[in-house]
């Protein structure tokens, strides 16, 4: 459970986050002079010691929850919720910074969750789960879960550049 001064201080960190990104680029864009003249923003920079010092806070606790190695164990459900997650902070972690571990993290997670694949009746590779894990409708029965592996796959083909918008 998270105590309130956490959530507190959780809040402050992204109406922070969110006025030094989102505010002053806007403000530009609408070609509003307050920041400086011919809408280049002088105030852009005001935010950079926030942004840094987000990323920095990002990622130690993404590094630190990294130890945990789902990509090497989950099946079913568990990809989209458990191993996707990181897939995808690891993908926008390389938009953000441009720091190429960020592409080595993921292809490694990427790795050690697709060569866990077996292939299925229907001759598709998937990640089922014994005795209906994914339901409890199936016992006895090995299912899996698209919408995990969809979830999963989706920061795996943005990086490849397969995905629209990613640019």
């Amino acid at each position: 459970m998270v105590n309130t001064s956490e959530k507190s201080d959780r809040r402050v960190l992204l109406r922070q986050v969110a006025a030094a990104s989102i505010l002053p680029p806007a403000i530009c864009t609408l070609g509003i002079g307050i920041f400086g003249a011919f809408g280049q923003c002088s105030a852009q920079g005001a935010g950079q010691d926030l942004r840094k010092d987000w990323l920095a806070r990002w990622e130690r606790n993404i590094l630190q929850d990294t130890r945990n190695r789902y990509c090497d164990r989950e099946m079913g459900a568990e990809i989209g919720w458990l191993v996707s997650p990181f897939l995808h902070g690891f993908y926008y972690s390389y938009l953000a910074t441009r720091d190429e571990k960020w592409v080595d993290l993921l292809v490694d997670w990427a790795d050690a969750w697709l060569h866990r694949g077996v292939k299925e009746p229907d001759g598709c590779l998937g990640w089922p789960k014994p005795d209906g894990a994914s339901t409890s409708v199936m016992p006895g029965l090995y299912t899996d879960n698209l919408l995990g592996e969809a979830m999963g796959l989706r920061p795996v083909l943005s990086l490849c550049g397969c995905w629209p918008c990613t640019r």
